[in-house]
């Protein structure tokens, strides 16, 4: 199991989350006409979504604004990295945002980057990536969970450009025009490090572009890959093969396979709301995202604080979760995470590393339980701690929980590790999901 986790919780208020902003940030706005909307959308990144109660939306930033500077400069993924590490004794990082509706400029000063906004590439940004840089092909994501099928049809020829960097050209930026046609069983690179995720987006671009025979080549060596190799990645690359798969059944004539397909991907990522639309229009219904079946759910648990792989240091005895929600006020939290049969796990890693400040500086959350199955029988061997000592550090007490036998996640049902709980004073799960989506941290602050 691996991935990412769905639904987000309701929310009732702003409180500190309104003072937190008043405190930390600064907003100044100006008016300006020469700023080309082309150039600063491809050396800059675009807002796809804001969390409606969260300290972005308080600033007022919204989807379709441009970042376009950090801290004075064009800026790439490494410095925009930094800016989640807060600036401390009175400095601020600075933010540049250049809304195209009304032609003006939100400059944004604060300890760090605003929570809760996503970014996304221009189409054109990512396609001269694709071209002379090394992409990360997970950002196609974002064009796809937005339903934007044109973006990934424009997609296709850049990406067959740049296995043709990777085959041909020994990685060297391609010279010339682009190609404009690829032979259907034109061979894929053997790197095994860009085979998991990289080529099943491949293969839907081609299904988008109506390229229907090379879509089914590269799916059918993306799925013998996957059988030979074990190899696993993020759920929503797998719900996009799904789509992939469904969209050769349209070509076929066979929507009824077409249908079974988009719900096999929603099963894998029921997060991801293209693929709901998609369902609605073969189905020719109206079909939604039903709610969070963990949401309103009071978790039992007792179980041994142990560490597996012998790592990391923690106090002995038991936790009782009961109890531990008996020392909970209002606004005070615990975050269980269900590791399942997994000791760690790389993107929640990630997210974890985004949501950690925010956590330490609203002092919302009493303790962190982590429930792992994990023994080197039993799983890969991803023995180091890696979340733990990181909480600790920041003053959150961290108790790593040994479920032997699974138990905990078998009653709760749950379908993708890491899954992220947020349970509050009453024991009652409040919010669900991926920490790195910044939603589900916000919800739960928020409610």
């Amino acid at each position: 199991m691996n991935g990412r986790d769905g639904k987000m919780a309701r929310t009732k208020s702003y409180g500190s989350v309104a003072d937190w902003v008043a405190a930390e940030y600064t907003v100044s706005t100006s008016k300006i006409k020469n700023l080309s909307v082309e150039t600063l959308a491809f050396t800059g990144m675009i807002v796809s979504s804001v969390h409606p109660r969260s300290p972005a939306s308080h600033l007022g930033i919204q989807v379709d604004d441009i970042l376009y500077e950090i801290n004075g400069g064009i800026f790439d993924e490494e410095d925009l990295d930094k800016t989640f590490i807060p600036r401390l004794l009175g400095r601020a990082h600075k933010f540049s945002f250049f809304r195209p509706s009304s032609r003006e400029i939100f400059k944004v000063k604060g300890a760090q980057f605003p929570y809760a906004l996503r970014l996304k590439n221009s189409l054109q940004s990512f396609i001269a990536i694709l071209r002379n840089g090394d992409p990360d092909p997970s950002e196609v994501a974002t064009f796809w969970e937005a339903g934007d099928r044109q973006a990934l049809a424009d997609l296709w020829i850049p990406f067959e450009t740049y296995l043709m960097r990777l085959r041909d050209l020994n990685g060297n930026p391609f010279d010339g025009p682009l190609p404009q046609t690829v032979a259907p069983k034109s061979p894929l690179p053997s790197s095994e490090d860009i085979w998991p995720g990289f080529f099943g987006w491949l293969a839907l671009c081609a299904a988008e572009a109506g390229q229907m025979e090379r879509a089914a080549y590269v799916q059918s060596q993306v799925d013998a890959h996957f059988e030979q190799s074990g190899d696993s990645g993020m759920m929503n690359a797998f719900a996009a093969m799904e789509d992939t798969r469904a969209l050769l059944a349209e070509a076929r004539f066979n929507p009824n396979m077409a249908i079974t397909y988009i719900e096999r991907g929603i099963e894998m990522a029921p997060d991801v709301k293209e693929l709901y639309r998609r369902l609605s229009a073969l189905t020719n219904t109206d079909v939604t995202p039903p709610p969070s079946s963990f949401l309103d759910m009071q978790p039992s648990y007792d179980l041994p604080r142990v560490d597996p792989a012998g790592r990391f240091k923690q106090e002995s005895g038991r936790v009782s979760l009961s109890e531990q929600v008996a020392t909970l006020s209002q606004g005070q939290f615990i975050l269980l995470v269900l590791m399942s049969s997994y000791r760690t796990n790389g993107p929640y890693v990630e997210g974890f590393n985004r949501a950690l400040i925010p956590l330490l500086r609203l002092k919302a959350f009493q303790e962190v339980h982590i429930v792992t199955a994990w023994d080197s029988g039993r799983s890969r061997d991803l023995p180091l701690p890696v979340m733990e000592p990181a909480l600790q550090k920041g003053g959150i007490k961290v108790s790593l929980l040994h479920d032997v036998e699974d138990r905990l996640a078998q009653a709760l049902d749950i379908t993708s590790a890491p899954t992220n709980l947020i349970i509050d004073h009453r024991g009652v799960v409040i919010a669900e999901g991926w920490l790195g989506e910044d939603n589900v941290l916000w919800d739960a602050l928020n409610a």
